[in-house]
């Protein structure tokens, strides 16, 4: 601690008037203390051994004519709160001016020494008897303290007074009036100076002073305030005016991010595998992420993410390294409990010579090679971060500094998986990196995986690129969290915390606890409001960094989970009898008390009973102070960032995955990014307990949708109508096949528009993640209402966007800006090349005319060559397992005596009905299906799929030929999800009852062949046609190469087979195909003559797409510490 001459001598004038005095005391207050430093004075002051005394909370209630009166207690708090009169108990003081002394103002710290006398004013004075009569209606300012004492050992002169304090700052008359227990905490540092232990000093006493700005400022070396606005003016210099942290962001690593099914920045998903340059990898240890600087004269700073300055009392020679600027983390602790003072560097913002290293990629091996092989001696910012720790880490202290206070720096640990390496080799790094952490001499969390060849973002915010991984146990959310408080009977929020006792169905154990609810941050953009206008009309997206969030209650969607925003948290009942008759909560790691308004870092246990699966680990408090100086961002987490550390932890990548790569399908991981929405009267309101019972069914139904259809399907150019969309569940594995552009098509108005998670929402944030994201757009329509002629369509936006599609007449209507912009205007004319329905059929088979009326649509829609696949429940499996029912009877399955679902059967059959009829007469089977945790009944119809396929042949689409399954690596176009799971049981576990239901369904894909109606016939035989001459005779089928996407679908004259141009039929209008590319080998197009008028099979090619003691030596005071 340094002071200048002056003020030195101006304390000692100060000290000698206190010693003077003999009623009266002195005390320093330390100001603008936050609830982290204050937590931080008192660690400073347990680590110094002091001793520590918990006072009883106490109220004083300060009139304007200097009389100050304390009632001490809970209870009698309670009471004067009721009835606004002074108990017996209460104690009266009043303050007094002292002539000739002024406090003094230690500006460069923050701290005001003063003399002060109180003189105790007895109950039978007439000034307090005065006050009595007149105390309902005297001006009053309440101040409500919890204080915490500090005391020294004998001979050292001082005391440590720590404190919680709500106040009122108006006059008010009563307690209640002043609202003093609804303010919020404000937080009091004051050493107070013990008479008959002073010197004629006050060196002692300062030193004191010291002690707490040591535990405040979270370092040994003390910094003045016009120092540390000397390191932020250096540091705008480097970065510019912006005072945010230049350090990016990682983001959660998923599933998606280890596929090997993407190519790195021009694909949907970054993956680790797959990233042009490769990975590398350290440990993500559990610190303080800070930047060292370099400043001007050579010391060593240390900047957090609040940009709060600590000084180090370090110092390197400023000629070299002045401005040099480091990423890092603090570590302040050992594994063990013993001080570590090292500052870890993983990156580096700037070197000597201001060379700015962010361009630079981490690892110059991943970049470029010399013709005999061997990497280039490029720059990079691994070897520039090398070289500063190197000559940094030789840094000497301008302080005296104990050993354990002398700030080290190292580099961390890393493992490099660069190009030339086995593809896996990254997950073997990373097995070495946590067989390394296991000696580490600090606590680690997880790891960090950081691109070789990127250089690092010049924008503030997440890294998309960057990705940090922890074990399960260790995934936390960052909760602002509010306890929740009874209403009086007008509805009002009072201030009494409600506390419960309940039995607690897990542990079976009588608890009194106070529930917590838990917020996250969310984004005010308009954008968000309204995603849907955001889309059609080409609003401006929100940014992604924005500091404008505010807090709402957390509503996870993956998987969903209506207790997700409660902690219940028992009651202390091992502490002081305050706490008990309080109602103390604490949190585990740590045993702070819990308040409102504190931002928390919560860990989850999904066996626990809900209401008690959030675990309340540790307060945070540099970002519950951040929250209480109204900045949201960067305090609580963002819902983006706590959405993904749910899915994480409920779909978790386990140490195995990481370390191995086993587990992990190489097709379709994307599945497992999202739910799958086309399920959704299944799964989608499974609660996250019940979700641990159905996830096994859940990854097996996404590894059906994307590694049996959409991967051997989908291709890059493709457009895709999917009929049933939903939320648009699969919206990640549609854009991660580089589709042309999307249809959705759905009934409900909320699926769609719902501006949390309905599809145009998950499609704006699909946007955001990927700005070449292909066109995607949503209709509220009907399947069984005709699409092309706008008729379907729910609104009249829904009609006018769907004739604008197909290319009908609009009527004068106007279609959204975003479908003239994107060219889509008449591109469902042009029909698509995937059709998909998922889990959606059964609505459309309630009667004859809605089938006829849903297949129409399909015909519209699918091109010949293009594919229509799906999934649904067989309806002859179904129809069998209610064979022995009657109407309203219930087939349900069973586990641990819970029902985990029912099929009520609302269909009178025949007895001697011994199958589904594969006529009209099997249409309109109603079963009504629960599944776990719905709650209602929701109807279906039985899909005879024998039916279906005969009535798709008649349309021209027929099941895969052998040729097309064996290119496609299938061995059938269809099947049950038996036989699939019996060959890959062992990855997904499944009860047997969830099994049961989920052996209902099957899978299909089907391919137009012709634009019919044809004859039906068996799959694979010639089909017999008309040259319209009365002639007839078996036509084997014409074997075409699949065509790339640059084949465009039109009809024209002269193109094809027809009469008068080589043809076998009549007419001279052909049908041309537009079939899709797949990777590899051609997928041959069979095309089978038709019979009709004019149908022929011709092929039209179209366009392609293509230090301090030099700062005023002889005119400061150090006070040695």
């Amino acid at each position: 601690m340094e002071l200048r001459k002056q003020e030195y001598e101006e304390i000692k004038t100060l000290w000698s008037s206190w010693l003077s005095l003999k009623d009266t005391e002195m005390e320093a207050v330390v100001g603008k203390t936050t609830s982290g430093q204050w937590m931080d004075v008192m660690m400073r002051l347990r680590e110094l051994g002091l001793q520590e005394e918990v006072q009883i909370p106490y109220l004083n209630i300060q009139l304007q004519n200097g009389m100050r009166f304390q009632i001490t207690g809970e209870d009698a708090v309670k009471e004067y709160c009721k009835t606004n009169r002074l108990p017996e108990s209460a104690v009266c003081t009043i303050k007094t001016k002292i002539p000739n002394v002024q406090p003094l103002d230690i500006n460069e710290y923050d701290v005001r020494i003063k003399v002060r006398r109180e003189q105790p004013l007895a109950r039978e004075d007439i000034k307090f008897q005065e006050v009595v009569f007149q105390w309902s209606i005297l001006p009053k300012t309440f101040r409500y303290i919890r204080r915490y004492s500090f005391s020294t050992p004998k001979g050292s002169g001082a005391r440590f007074d720590l404190s919680m304090v709500r106040q009122s700052f108006n006059t008010m008359k009563s307690f209640t009036e002043a609202d003093v227990l609804g303010r919020p905490i404000t937080y009091e540092v004051e050493v107070e100076a013990l008479r008959d232990e002073a010197g004629a000093e006050p060196l002692m006493f300062l030193g004191k002073v010291g002690h707490a700005l040591q535990g405040k400022q979270r370092s040994f070396a003390i910094i003045r305030n016009s120092l540390k606005a000397e390191v932020e003016a250096g540091l705008k210099e480097v970065f510019g005016q912006n005072n945010k942290f230049p350090g990016p962001k990682a983001v959660t690593l998923e599933k998606k991010n280890i596929s090997l099914g993407t190519d790195g920045t021009s694909s949907d998903t970054i993956s680790l595998l797959t990233l042009k340059g490769g990975y590398n990898v350290t440990d993500k240890a559990d610190g303080l992420r800070v930047m060292l600087y370099v400043h001007v004269d050579g010391g060593l700073y240390l900047v957090d993410m609040n940009m709060d300055v600590y000084r180090t009392g370090m110092a390197v020679d400023p000629a070299v390294w002045a401005g040099t600027v480091l990423d890092g983390e603090w570590v302040r602790k050992t594994k063990t409990g013993d001080a570590h003072n090292t500052f870890y560097a993983f990156d580096i913002f700037r070197t000597r010579g201001a060379k700015d290293c962010r361009p630079f990629p981490f690892s110059s091996q991943s970049i470029v090679q010399t013709e005999e092989g061997a990497p280039q001696n490029l720059e990079s910012r691994y070897k520039l971060l090398s070289e500063a720790v190197s000559g940094i880490s030789l840094a000497k202290p301008t302080l005296k500094l104990p050993l354990a206070h002398q700030l080290s720096i190292a580099i961390k640990n890393f493992k490099f998986a660069n190009p030339g390496s086995p593809q896996r080799q990254i997950f073997v790094e990373a097995k070495a990196m946590l067989e390394y952490s296991k000696t580490a001499p600090y606590f680690t969390d997880g790891l960090i995986f950081t691109p070789n060849a990127l250089a690092l973002p010049m924008t503030l915010g997440t890294w998309k690129v960057q990705f940090k991984w922890k074990p399960v146990s260790h995934n936390t959310v960052d909760f602002l969290c509010v306890i929740e408080r009874n209403r009086n009977e007008k509805g009002e929020m009072t201030d009494d915390e409600i506390v419960r006792t309940e039995l607690r169905s897990d542990t079976n154990e009588l608890v009194s606890y106070k529930t917590l609810r838990l917020f996250v941050g969310s984004v005010r953009d308009p954008a968000f409001k309204n995603p849907r206008q955001t889309v059609l009309e080409m609003l401006p997206l929100p940014s992604t960094d924005s500091d404008d969030y505010k807090p709402i209650v957390f509503y996870p969607l993956d998987p969903p989970d209506v207790t997700a925003s409660i902690c219940h948290v028992p009651i202390d009942l091992s502490g002081a009898e305050s706490d008990i008759s309080h109602g103390i909560i604490r949190t585990v790691e740590d045993a702070q008390p819990i308040s409102s308004n504190m931002v928390i870092e919560m860990s989850y246990n999904p066996e626990a009973a809900p209401g008690w699966r959030w675990i309340p680990m540790r307060v945070r408090w540099d970002k519950t102070e951040s929250y209480r100086r109204g900045k949201v961002g960067g305090s609580l987490n963002a819902e983006k960032v706590a959405d993904s550390v749910w899915a994480s932890i409920h779909d978790p990548i386990t140490e195995e995955m990481v370390t191995t790569g086993e587990g992990l399908e190489e097709e379709g991981l994307e599945a497992s990014a999202e739910a799958p929405t086309a399920e959704k009267v299944y799964v989608s309101k499974v609660d996250s307990r019940n979700e641990f019972k159905v996830k096994g069914l859940r990854d097996f139904h996404n590894y059906i949708k994307s590694n049996m259809l959409f991967s051997r399907v989908l291709q890059s150019g493709m457009a895709l109508v999917d009929i049933g969309c939903g939320k648009a569940g699969d919206i990640h594995k549609w854009s991660a096949a580089n589709l042309a552009w999307v249809l959705g098509i759905d009934p409900a108005e909320d699926s769609l528009n719902n501006p949390r998670d309905g599809a145009y929402r998950r499609y704006v944030n699909k946007r955001l993640e990927l700005p070449t994201a292909p066109p995607m757009v949503f209709v509220q329509g009907s399947a069984i209402r005709p699409f092309s002629t706008g008729d379907a369509g729910v609104t009249t936006e829904d009609q006018t966007m769907l004739r604008a599609l197909f290319n009908s007449p609009l009527g004068g209507a106007q279609p959204p800006k975003f479908l003239i912009e994107s060219g889509l205007i008449g591109r469902a004319a042009q029909k698509f090349e995937a059709v998909s329905c998922m889990f959606a059929l059964h609505y459309f088979f309630e009667r004859a005319e809605t089938v006829e009326a849903f297949l129409h649509n399909l015909s519209d829609c699918l091109k010949v060559g293009g594919f229509f696949i799906g999934c649904c429940f067989d309806g002859e499996t179904v129809f069998n397992s209610l064979a022995s029912l009657k109407q309203g009877g219930v087939l349900t399955g069973k586990e641990e005596e819970t029902e985990v679902w029912s099929i009520t059967k609302q269909y009178d059959s025949d007895p001697e009905e011994l199958a589904l009829p594969s006529t009209i007469g099997g249409v309109g089977r109603a079963i009504d299906v629960n599944f776990i945790t719905i709650g209602d009944n929701h109807r279906e119809y039985l899909v005879n799929f024998n039916f279906l396929r005969g009535r798709l042949a008649d349309l021209g689409i027929d099941l895969l030929l052998p040729e097309e399954m064996a290119t496609l690596k299938l061995k059938e176009s269809t099947g049950m999800f038996k036989k699939v799971y019996d060959g890959v049981k062992n990855r997904f576990g499944m009860a047997p009852k969830i099994r049961d239901f989920s052996f209902l369904n099957r899978w299909f894909i089907f391919r137009r062949r012709s634009y019919g109606p044809l004859s039906t016939a068996t799959q694979g035989e010639p089909v017999l046609v008309s040259d319209g001459l009365g002639l007839q005779g078996p036509v084997e089928p014409i074997i075409l190469p699949i065509l790339p996407p640059s084949v465009s679908a039109t009809r024209g004259r002269g193109a094809g087979v027809g009469r008068g141009r080589g043809g076998l039929t009549r007419g001279g209008i052909a049908q041309t195909a537009s079939v899709p590319a797949v990777q590899g080998a051609p997928v041959p197009l069979v095309v089978e003559l038709s019979r009709g008028r004019g149908r022929g099979s011709g092929l039209t090619r179209g366009r392609g797409r293509g230090a301090a003691a030099a700062a005023g030596a002889g005119n400061r005071v150090t006070i040695d510490l």
